[in-house]
């Protein structure tokens, strides 16, 4: 087939995000079974420092914004350059003059294969809205992201079929995008297990000691981190002496979690590592003890799926599609999210099991993560969905 794929952000060009992995993935995954993906984005912003390796049949980047002061990524960046970029991403696109078999859409971006729909350049129409920030979010926030918001409606109104991470968005989706269920196709994230194993290499995982607490997520709001950094503090004395959280990942929230740290006084116990080469990333997470995620609002965590392919046991709010990978009492706890009493009891819980039953737990998240959520197995699935849809034109 010959298919589009648009984002705003993809691994490794604009960083390595769940959503940027995601969609590096899944482009990989279809050029290497001999389908021709063409990628549009945005024009890269990071240089490739590792083996992230993007493959792709053709590549089209598009300017995000020319001259512009506002943080990348940030609310108002997308508010004020999101409707431009796609606009842009519609004109390069229209003037190939190639009709497409199929189109997916990633978030906003989505909406640029609106116009290409009505004229018949595109014949199969996917979105995935991720995790629908613009849709969780309150407040200032919300109203920012207006714009964004009315971009993936409109994309929605032209698709055949809206992609739901897991089981547990789908009445996210349906409600966000004003669609009916039918309209609704379930195909989850996935990872790339055995790249995974390659990157760890031959790590001796751990064998007693004090315990390594590691989370992984950009450092943004919603990801809870300053709630972490309260529940260690209300634990810091209960658990084994020489306990540490190590964190992956930096973001413009670093100084709200410095200040959470002080405050809950284990700044003798926390690291924040920033951002790490994807060996180093993953020799870290195959050498921890417990993997938390104490997000306030998610999607469908790539994150997480890592975190489980290495065997750990999970510690995560009850939120988005996590529910649907972490199996309270078989691949984890799950906790209600912004609630610092609630993730610290859970996490001094987890910690007093005895290492068989911990081992038993993290083994029994790596099945999971083999049984559903491989990369082979989700792209099987996606392409088994296009294939279910009568192209137009």
């Amino acid at each position: 087939m010959n298919i589009v794929i648009a984002s705003r952000a993809v691994a490794p060009l604009h960083g390595v995000g769940g959503l940027e992995r995601a969609v590096a993935d899944v482009c990989s995954a279809l050029t290497e079974r001999g389908h021709h993906v063409v990628l549009v984005t945005a024009i890269p912003t990071h240089a490739v420092a590792d083996d992230s390796v993007l493959r792709v049949s053709e590549l089209i980047t598009v300017p995000w914004a020319e001259g512009s002061r506002l943080r990348r990524g940030g609310v108002l960046d997308r508010a004020v350059h999101y409707p431009p970029f796609v606009r842009r991403m519609t004109r390069v696109l229209r003037a190939r003059d190639t009709i497409f078999d199929a189109a997916i859409g990633h978030g906003a971006a989505a909406a640029a294969f609106a116009p290409l729909r009505d004229t018949g350049q595109v014949r199969r129409l996917l979105i995935n809205p991720h995790g629908m920030e613009e849709f969780s979010a309150g407040g200032l926030k919300r109203a920012l992201l207006t714009p964004q918001r009315a971009l993936v409606r409109q994309a929605a109104r032209h698709a055949d079929r809206a992609i739901a991470l897991d089981a547990f968005l789908v009445p996210d989706v349906m409600r966000n995008l004003r669609l009916a269920r039918e309209q609704v196709a379930i195909v989850p994230n996935g990872i790339d297990v055995p790249r995974v194993d390659r990157l760890t290499g031959p790590v001796a995982p751990p064998t007693g000691g004090p315990p390594i607490i590691v989370s992984l997520a950009r450092i943004e709001p919603n990801k809870g981190l300053d709630v972490l950094a309260a529940a260690l503090g209300t634990i810091r004395d209960a658990l084994p002496a020489g306990w540490r959280w190590l964190h992956l990942g930096d973001g413009a929230a670093r100084p709200r979690v410095e200040a959470a740290i002080a405050r809950a006084g284990i700044g003798a116990h926390a690291t924040l590592l920033g951002r790490l080469p994807d060996a180093e990333l993953h020799r870290t997470l195959a050498t921890a003890t417990l993997f938390v995620h104490p997000t306030r609002y998610e999607g469908s965590p790539l994150v997480m799926l890592e975190a489980m392919a290495h065997r750990l046991p999970i510690v995560a709010s009850a939120v988005g599609g996590i529910p649907d990978k972490v199996i309270p009492d078989e691949t984890g706890w799950l906790v209600p999210p912004d609630d610092p009493a609630a993730l610290g009891a859970a996490i001094r819980s987890a910690l007093t099991e005895p290492p068989a039953i911990l081992h038993a737990v993290g083994e029994r998240g790596r099945a999971r993560v083999l049984a559903h959520f491989s990369l082979t197995q989700v792209v099987d699935e996606l392409i088994a969905l296009l294939g279910t849809i009568p192209p137009h034109g």
